[in-house]
């Protein structure tokens, strides 16, 4: 208790010190206010962790936005979605300035399902890893764009992408809301849908690219006519793998604005039967 508002609280144990606590109480006291809480308590840990704004702590880790959206398991640096959606809060810290932003050095780990909007996607220093996740990206800014959907590092920590299928899109007066779909240093595709449009290049991997799963597909595009800017740019001295079948069916490295990694079935030839009189 204390009998300032901006004085010290005392210390009493009630079933000790029945007397006193009741002597203190009964006091004619112009201010007494009455706790059982320690007012001095340090705060609560906190992760290098944000989503929509909000720093992910201990306190709030099962419910991090209050709405049964969010919870971060913080031993196995996992972040589970459900039926999420959000944007970054107008109110975030400087320096905040993505949906969700890991500043952890080790692995982010995302499942789950999440619609993330009119702000740049997801931000890690670390690697990233996307596992069981159904994620749509989109903005519809006038006047704005978003830097990034997806990076890891500074494009150089290695992202992977298991059973998954992930969305980016968005338009604004420009064009397409995301300058850069993805990037990252090395890009592992497994099982997993990805449909990339940005406004630069849509997947870069500064490192490689390796794609697997017969059941994976990949589009990708970009609208601008830079001629530095493609679907799929990738160092060039390192290759784009692909296996279980998959084949680039359309677009080329470093090169296309469109592009498709799939089963070759899955884009057949739109004129398998040519006329052989035909130039």
């Amino acid at each position: 208790y204390r009998t300032d508002e901006n004085g010290a609280y005392t210390e009493i144990n009630v079933k000790e010190n029945y007397e006193n606590f009741t002597a203190a109480i009964g006091q004619n006291q112009d201010y007494l206010e009455l706790t059982d809480v320690d007012p001095d308590q340090p705060e609560s840990e906190t992760y290098d962790l944000w989503v929509a704004g909000k720093q992910v702590t201990k306190t709030n880790q099962n419910d991090v936005l209050g709405n049964g959206t969010v919870k971060f398991d913080p031993d196995t640096h996992t972040l589970t979605l459900r039926d999420a959606n959000f944007t970054l809060d107008e109110n975030a810290e400087e320096g905040i300035y993505c949906c969700i932003q890991s500043k952890l050095t080790d692995m982010l780990t995302i499942t789950g399902t999440a619609t993330l909007s009119d702000a740049d996607g997801i931000m890690t220093a670390g690697p990233l890893t996307l596992k069981d996740a159904t994620l749509t990206f989109t903005g519809n800014i006038n006047e704005d764009v978003g830097d990034d959907a997806i990076r890891a590092g500074r494009s150089d920590e290695d992202i992977t992408i298991q059973n998954s299928k992930v969305t980016i899109e968005g338009t604004n007066s420009e064009g397409n809301f995301f300058h850069f779909g993805i990037r990252c240093g090395k890009l592992t595709v497994a099982n997993s849908t990805l449909d990339v449009k940005a406004g630069g290049s849509a997947i870069v991997a500064a490192d490689e690219m390796e794609v697997s799963g017969a059941g994976t597909v990949i589009t990708a595009e970009t609208d601008l006519p830079d001629e530095d800017d493609y679907a799929l740019a990738l160092d060039d001295e390192n290759p784009l793998t692909l296996r279980d079948g998959l084949a680039l069916v359309a677009g080329k490295v470093n090169e296309s604005k469109t592009a498709k990694i799939a089963l070759p079935e899955q884009n057949p030839d739109p004129n398998p039967n040519p006329d052989p009189d035909q130039p």
